[in-house]
């Protein structure tokens, strides 16, 4: 059987089928099926059912520094302005770590929370990796992994291009978690509508020579079959451009219903009829 948590009064224990001593780090299993390691503090009771131990902590890790924030917040802002109706936060995900503007109700409001973008909590939350205070600290949870303030560091310097680099490598947009199909997307690291809400450069190709988009493609010095190919190409991108427009006139058809549900239900509640 599994080690497990579980709930006493008001605090979260790990009921494990094997005696340890404090300090040991065990693997629990989750109602969900997930695990996770966590660190055994001093046991609570056993061993009858079981040994119940509370749940212990890691040594805090140090701050970190991490820069100038002035480029992520603009992203954010940006994106928060060219989607006034949006109702859940704007967040980036990456594969290490999501990040997100906390809140008007949040310990330090504005600043910048990390948490992973997969794992939760034995409380279900979100796993809490630190945040970035105004001021460009890491304040590191004490389990975060001792790599993430260089990524934090190198988004902080440039997003467009850490962004950029996480969808060429992954195929899939930090900004919306979309799957990038089109060649084009795949080659800048994210989507033209993504690039519009976070006012972001999209499209820019560099340069080829002949011999480098031959070998490229594997196609052999045939200028005819070669202007076939960039034809076909030009038809695949220009396909892309119409797709994302129907998918945000689409996006938009909906917003509108949306609002229109909403003044609806106001006009009922405001006559009385509920």
């Amino acid at each position: 059987m599994s080690n497990t948590f579980t709930k006493i009064g008001d605090q979260w224990i790990v009921r494990t089928q094997a005696e340890y001593a404090p300090g040991s780090t065990v693997t629990v299993t989750k109602r969900n099926g997930a695990t996770s390691s966590v660190i055994l503090g001093a046991r609570v009771r056993g061993p009858v059912a079981g040994f119940f131990y509370a749940v212990g902590q890691r040594p805090a890790q140090p701050t970190q520094a991490v820069g100038d924030l002035t480029r992520i917040l603009a992203l954010f802002a940006t994106a928060q302005a060219a989607q006034p109706r949006r109702r859940k936060p704007v967040a980036i995900v990456f594969a290490d770590f999501r990040i997100n503007v906390a809140g008007a109700r949040a310990r330090q409001p504005g600043s910048l929370t990390i948490t992973h973008p997969t794992q939760n909590d034995h409380a279900g939350k979100r796993r809490w990796l630190g945040r970035i205070t105004l001021a460009g600290t890491f304040e590191p949870s004490r389990d975060a992994d001792a790599t993430l303030g260089d990524k934090l560091r190198a988004f902080a310097c440039d997003p467009a291009g850490f962004a950029g680099q996480h969808g060429r490598v992954t195929h899939n947009c930090c900004f919306c978690n979309l799957a990038l199909t089109d060649e084009r997307s795949q080659l800048v690291g994210y989507g033209p509508i993504c690039a519009d809400n976070f006012n972001l450069p999209w499209g820019a190709r560099p340069a080829r020579t002949s011999a480098e988009w031959r070998a490229d493609h594997g196609i052999a010095s045939n200028p005819e079959a070669e202007m076939q190919r960039m034809e076909a190409e030009g038809d695949r991108e220009q396909t892309a451009r119409d797709e994302a427009a129907k998918h945000e006139a689409r996006a938009e058809m909906e917003r509108e219903d949306n609002a229109d549900r909403r003044l609806d239900w106001d006009d009922l509640a405001h006559s009385g009829t509920f």
